[in-house]
Order: C-alpha cells, then structure tokens, then sequence
C-alpha cells in the first residue's frame, strides 16, 4: 500500500511455502485475503519471500500465473525477503537459517535470479530491495580472509545488478539485514564491515573496470545499490537507540533500503527470580534461534539461543539486575504479555518517526513470521486478522 512516500507490506515468510506452487497459493489465500481486509479499495504491495527451489522453478516455468494472480487482484512486488534460502517452517532451521552465506557461491547465484525475478515483476517506477542474510553468522567468519570473500562475493552481485539495470532500467538495491549472532549485528559493525570491505577505493576501481563507468559513477552505484534492511527488532535486541543509529548510518553513506517493521521481547529480573524461567518456557522452541542480549551495568553479554541464557541462571548464586532483551518477534501492535515481559514497541515508533522527518527508506514490511511457533495467547484471532491488526497499527503510527 502506497502511504505518503512509502510503500507499507507485509512479509510473506509468516507462511510455510518452498515451492512454486506452494508460493503463488500463499499469494491467492493469504496476501489476497488480507489485502481485502487492510485496504480493499487501494493497490497493495507484496513483501515475496522466495526460496531457492522455489525461485528456481519460477525461471524454469516463468512468472505469467504470478503476474496475472497480481494484475487481477491489484497486487504489485516490490521487495523480497531473500534471507532464507532453504526451509523455514516445521522443522529446525537454528543457525542453518543463515546458510549458504557470502562466502559461498550458492548465495551469489540465488540472489542473482532472486533479482531477476523482481526485475521482472517490479513496476518500472518503482525502486526495489532484496534483504538477505549479514555476511552470515559470527562463528564462520573468523579470518579477514573469509570476510573479503563474503565482500567479492556480494560486490559480484552488483555487478549482476548493474547489468539489470543497463538493460530494464529498474534499480534494485540489496539489503544486508543485521542481526543478533551475525558477523554484522549492531551498528558499529555495520559501519566497520562497509568502510572496510566495500566503500574502497581498490573496489570501485574493480567495479569500473568490469562496467566501464567512471570511478565516481562507480562508488555512486555500489553505495545506492548495497545498503541495509534495518529490522527494528534486531536493532531494539542490540540497545541501539533508532536515531542515533539511523543518523549514523546516514553520515557513512549507507543506505537504508528497506525497514521491517517487527518486535522483541524484553524484559528486567533479578537473575534469582524463580520465575523467569517458568515465564520464558513457551518461547523455547526447536525451530528457530531466539538470540538473547543481557544488559547488567552495561556489561554486555550475548547468548545464541534462549535455553543457554536460561541454563546461566542456574550458574550465578549472587542476585543481579539484569535486562535481557530476547530474539523472538511478537504481534507489533503488543506492548506487553505478562507482569515481567514487555515488548520493544517503542524502538519502531522511534524508527517511524525518524522516517517522518527524514526521507531515507521507501520501503516498510511489517515481519512477523513466527505465527506457528507464537504462545497460544497471541493467536486467540486469526493470521489474517492478526498480521491486518499489524498493519493497521504500522499505518496509524506512520500517520500519527
């Protein structure tokens, strides 16, 4: 939905689906159905999460049945959540979620047709993004080595980009997603990774030579199309405070290409309380990495799952105060679920309001994806209802 200067989704990774098949009945059950109740009179945007099976079976059979199912029911494509590669649903993903990462090839080739296909179903006035995973994970990028191959890797992709737009005009801007556990999660190491990887003279020099666009055309083109999907879940779990860090990423040059619009958990205890384990037991699951921050007088430590947080209370007989601000998205519209859990609502107001007053990103995607793993409290509505009540309150923030 076009909102001012913005265009406002959902991401489609709420719903199980690799194949083709199984992601154009995702389009005509869900998006349709949820268009109808969000904005039944307007043109509505489509957040498309593709796999690797799923993206090449659509170079294979071709795109028609998809273009048709959104010229019939005034959808239009305008971003990708290229993240996962593989399954996401129903069986564990954990760390496997960010493979193959950068430093592979399979990555490179994925996001390449990824790409095509948005080229192919992008709307020639309008800008797209591709988000995809932060390099990878921390624990496989220990050597500068395998980081500057991670950076070729994804400076080869651009040039798969620059060729899409020579030849269709469309601009597509991939978004590296930073998050808890990756080799790229906070800000700091945002702006580390780009001005030392990246923004370098040695690349744009490299980027010329292959495109044959002067030296400067060639920083213009690295910088306005590799920027960051900025998820205000992640960015809360992190303690980053929404406009310092958007402010910090405007003054590096890097762009925001997309925001998803999603929310944590967080919650301050005594770390002897008896009942935060009890509290946080219906948000341990086996599907997913739920990545934990503690805060205890600003000594940060960080945890990659729940249950190894949980397991260091066992560990500590002094009582301590701490914040610990937790990795699993909840409905953005929920403030608070229980006496000792909140939610990180605050951190995507800021974030909006940021964007009222500064036009640096047209795309916002409301990323929820957890439905089947959620606490049965949240799910006491429908998900069509449920991911509309997002979007309606996303919508009443960007308009407030």
């Amino acid at each position: 939905m076009k909102v001012s200067r913005n265009h406002l989704t959902y991401c489609t990774n709420i719903h199980p689906g690799e194949s083709r098949s199984e992601t154009l009945d995702n389009v005509k059950q869900h998006v349709v159905a949820v268009k109808s109740k969000f904005c039944p009179a307007e043109s509505f945007g489509v957040g498309l999460r593709l796999s690797n099976c799923a993206c090449e079976e659509f170079l294979r059979h071709g795109l028609d049945e998809l273009h048709d199912m959104c010229r019939e029911n005034d959808l239009y494509v305008f971003t990708i959540n290229g993240f996962i590669y593989g399954h996401f649903h129903k069986k564990p993903v954990k760390q496997d979620v960010y493979l193959p990462d950068w430093s592979a090839t399979e990555r490179v080739e994925f996001s390449n047709n990824l790409a095509q296909i948005l080229a192919d179903l992008l709307p020639q006035e309008i800008n797209g993004t591709i988000s995809t995973v932060p390099v990878g994970f921390k624990n496989r990028f220990t050597t500068r080595d395998t980081v500057e191959k991670a950076a070729q890797n994804l400076l080869q992709h651009l040039q798969h980009l620059y060729a899409i737009k020579k030849r269709s005009g469309k601009n597509i801007m991939t978004c590296l997603e930073p998050e808890p556990g990756c080799y790229i999660e906070t800000i700091d190491e945002t702006i580390a990774f780009f001005r030392e990887y990246i923004f370098t003279e040695k690349n744009y020099q490299a980027f010329s030579a292959h495109t044959g666009l002067a030296l400067n055309e060639s920083a213009a083109f690295i910088k306005n199309h590799l920027g960051i999907c900025y998820d205000t879940c992640h960015m809360a779990i992190e303690y980053e405070q929404a406009q310092h860090a958007l402010q910090r990423l405007q003054q590096n040059e890097i762009r925001v290409g997309k925001v998803q619009i999603s929310s944590a958990i967080k919650m301050c205890f005594s770390s002897t309380d008896a009942e935060i384990s009890e509290c946080l037991q219906p948000y341990v699951d086996p599907i997913y990495l739920h990545q934990v921050v503690e805060d205890h007088d600003g000594i940060i430590t960080r945890f990659n799952d729940l249950p190894l947080a949980l397991q260091s209370l066992k560990n500590r007989n002094v009582s301590q105060q701490l914040e610990w601000r937790i990795h699993f998205h909840i409905p953005i519209f929920v403030d608070s679920v229980h006496p000792l859990i909140q939610s990180t609502q605050q951190h995507i107001i800021d974030t909006l309001d940021y964007l009222k007053q500064h036009n640096i990103c047209e795309h916002l995607e409301v990323e929820t994806y957890t439905w089947e793993v959620l606490p049965q409290k949240y799910r006491q509505v429908s998900l069509h209802d449920s991911i509309t009540r997002e979007l309606q309150w996303a919508l009443q923030q960007i308009r407030s």
